[in-house]
């Protein structure tokens, strides 16, 4: 199932893609500037990083529209449809939580700082103990080729690690 951007024509005051006209369009730096726009940015639900706006309103994302790119035509599927909504759902985390006082302990909210230690430091522990492989590392679909090798890359030279999986 697919919404192709013909459906939009009707419900929107946008009716041609700035992009793909070659026209400079509105980045996400002045869309809280305006009453409303259409960002252009890409889903980022699978590789396939299919070209859509987000629609801005009063410098929040309000909606989603289909863009005229060269793989996904004017079409998003289900994902890239809803994929607005997790920008400001109420459940979203936005900052670092970690365990205290070990199993069964409470998650509290850490810094940035404070979350990235723990990990590096739980990380090194483990390869101390069990060896470089002890540590895997995988990566989603959402990722470009592009990012699949940054990881690798962090994987095995970062790491020392040489169990990685892309799904």
């Amino acid at each position: 199932m697919s919404v192709n951007k013909d459906f939009f024509e009707l419900h929107r005051d946008f009716n041609y893609d700035l992009q793909s006209r070659g026209t400079p369009s509105v980045g996400w730096d002045q869309a809280g500037r305006l009453p409303e726009t259409l960002v252009p940015t890409h889903c980022a639900f699978c590789g396939c990083q299919c070209g859509m706006f987000l629609r801005v309103t009063n410098g929040q994302v309000t909606g989603v529209e289909p863009r005229n790119f060269v793989h996904n035509r004017g079409s998003l599927c289900p994902k890239g449809i809803v994929a607005y909504q997790q920008v400001n759902h109420p459940d979203r985390l936005t900052y670092p939580m970690i365990r205290r006082g070990g199993k069964g302990g409470k998650l509290e909210r850490a810094s940035w700082d404070e979350a990235l230690e723990y990990v590096a430091q739980r990380w090194q522990a483990t390869q101390e103990r069990y060896g470089k492989d002890a540590v895997a590392v995988y990566s989603g679909s959402s990722m470009t080729n592009e990012k699949c090798y940054l990881m690798g890359k962090f994987a095995r030279v970062g790491l020392g690690t040489r169990h990685i999986d892309y799904n």
